[in-house]
């Protein structure tokens, strides 16, 4: 990992001196990337140092020479930087760190130690002194430039946008405070803002392949496929494309359904670093994205006879349960166990395909395994109490659910599975109590408002008890503002309404329809009313969708799910 992946967008700020070159063969190696995100940055590789170090003398070389650097002492500034001219870094930087003996809050060579920790491949050592120089002097702008790209490095965002954001006000770093502020948005899935960050850098956002993927990626996002295409086919020709930035290319060609041309640049980022990390995986996913699913079953096998990863294993397990070859599903999960046995989404995985199968007991027991190794697993405890749930065994899933909670602050899901235990069980005041602490204690989780509002529509006393009908309408509200892409808030909403408000249930029962064309009972709810208000053949033509049969199913459809506990992705 290096600072130096940023200085041909001109970013990186030797006391003052910004360099300004446009080039960068290795500028884009080693980057980290937020946990959270969910790109192909987990994919990310490595380059040669080497050639990276000598870019970044070469153009401190060429800055000096463009002229003399103002922080810096004639004398002495000539003289650290003659020893990075000369490639002398650890020279350099002892030159500079005598001078912090000296005086330790001097702000070119806290400046300058920092940047060259960052040269010798250590940003997380630099940090301290862009930090140090700030504290001295929050207006010095070079440590200031210079730690938002030390972080940005690192793939500390929140911290790098902290200080991208207090540089958007100088008129001069700007443009690459806008570059880099982009790139963060459009990795953290902020597409619009992206756009609009990247368009403010201007020509800078050619200055690198990983700007040009960023908008191509949230160019596609926001609606401008043919842009994006584009602006996509210019970061693949460059010569100074990486491997990693081809894996990301690979995944945002991917999308535009360019699925030749994504297998095309995994190709050649694998032909570039022959030692970069999934990019096989990635590959069967696009075969299978693609609706070449024989081949990217075989090519998964073929993966799985070296030394696989568990997130391939789990690959090749969904691919060898599409195609029919249950066993060998059940296989592919058994070996990413043993291939990581202290991965919590393994045991998941296996419990949730063998209740699929009608074997909750095999189930249980790979959870039970999975919590023998890992007992203060929150993630396992819910799965555990979920699979409990579904077999009926709603006491004792009451009780890992209390377990799971006790474990840790955060546990929403937790929480609405053990009310939604409590309303299959008909418990309706224990459900009610447990739900108005949670939507207290959660007030931004829509699924906890969701499954409160419902509890509340299917405890009313009476068709006339109107307070809980309001409340119960204001939580359906709420979770639909806080995800409008939720079809099941639309529909219980739409069924309230049903009896006092034609036109706002129509309205709810059409979102539920669009979002989710197979849910029957939005269908049925919302055939009814188009008849009760006229529409005939609208009517007639969904009620005939839904079939008979299914019209009998209904009630048992209405029911609350437990929600999923999520799989994390595995690079």
């Amino acid at each position: 990992m290096q600072c130096t992946a940023q200085i041909a967008a001109g970013a990186f700020d030797v006391d003052g001196v910004r360099t300004g070159a446009r080039t960068g063969s290795a500028e884009m190696a080693g980057r980290r990337t937020l946990s959270s995100c969910r790109s192909s940055r987990q994919l990310r590789g490595r380059r040669s140092e080497g050639s990276a170090r000598r870019l970044l003398l070469r153009l401190l070389v060429a800055a000096t020479l463009a002229g003399a650097v103002p922080a810096i002492g004639a004398e002495e500034g000539a003289t650290g930087l003659e020893l990075l001219r000369a490639g002398r870094v650890d020279d350099a930087l002892g030159f500079f760190e005598t001078r912090l003996g000296e005086d330790p809050d001097d702000l070119t060579a806290l400046n300058m130690v920092g940047a060259i920790l960052c040269i010798k491949d250590k940003p997380e050592s630099s940090i301290a002194y862009f930090e140090r120089a700030l504290r001295h002097s929050p207006d010095f702008l070079p440590a200031r430039k210079n730690l938002a790209v030390a972080e940005f490095d690192l793939g500390r965002y929140e911290a790098a946008e902290a200080n991208l954001r207090e540089l958007l006000a100088v008129p001069q770093a700007r443009r690459q405070a806008s570059l880099f502020l982009g790139m963060i948005a459009s990795e953290s899935g902020r597409h619009g803002e992206a756009v609009r960050l990247l368009e403010d850098a201007g020509d800078l956002v050619g200055s690198q392949p990983r700007a040009l993927i960023s908008y191509a990626r949230s160019l596609k996002q926001v609606g401008q496929a043919d842009m994006a295409k584009e602006v996509l086919a210019a970061a693949r020709t460059r010569e100074d494309v990486s491997a990693p930035d081809l894996v990301d290319s690979a995944q945002v060609a991917a999308s535009l359904g360019l699925v030749n041309e994504a297998l095309a640049d995994l190709e050649r980022a694998e032909a570039l670093d022959p030692e970069l990390a999934g990019a096989g995986r990635r590959r069967v996913e696009m075969l299978g994205e693609a609706g070449r699913d024989e081949e990217a079953l075989a090519e998964a096998r073929r993966l799985a006879t070296g030394t696989p990863s568990a997130g391939l294993l789990s690959l090749l397990a969904k691919l060898s349960e599409s195609a029919g070859d249950l066993d060998g599903a059940i296989e592919a999960l058994r070996k990413a166990i043993q291939v990581e046995p202290g991965r919590e989404d393994g045991y998941i995985e296996l419990g949730e395909f063998c209740v699929k199968y009608r074997n909750p007991e095999l189930a249980l027991e790979m959870l039970d395994l999975g919590l023998i190794r890992m007992p203060k697993s929150y993630r396992l405890l819910v799965q555990k109490g979920i699979t409990l749930g579904q077999g009926q065994r709603y006491h004792e899933a009451r009780r890992v659910f209390s377990d799971a909670i006790a474990l840790r602050p955060d546990h929403s899901v937790a929480l609405t599975a053990l009310a939604v235990s409590l309303i299959l069980s008909e418990e309706m005041p224990a459900a009610l109590k447990t739900l108005r602490a949670g939507v207290e204690r959660f007030p931004d989780d829509f699924y906890i408002h969701y499954i409160y509002g419902f509890t509340l529509d299917r405890s009313r006393v009476e068709d006339m008890d109107e307070a809980t009908e309001m409340l119960a309408e204001k939580h359906l509200e709420k979770s639909i503002e806080l995800n409008d892409r939720f079809p099941s808030a639309y529909y219980r909403l739409g069924k309230l309404l049903a009896e006092k408000d034609l036109d706002g249930a129509i309205r709810n029962l059409e979102a539920a329809v669009r979002l989710d064309p197979q849910l029957t009972a939005a269908k049925y709810q919302l055939g009814q009313l188009y008849l009760d208000s006229g529409r005939n053949d609208d009517g007639a033509r969904l009620m005939q969708e839904v079939g008979e049969a299914k019209q009998r199913e209904l009630e048992q459809e209405q029911m609350p799910q437990f929600r999923a506990v999520k799989t994390s992705p595995i690079p």
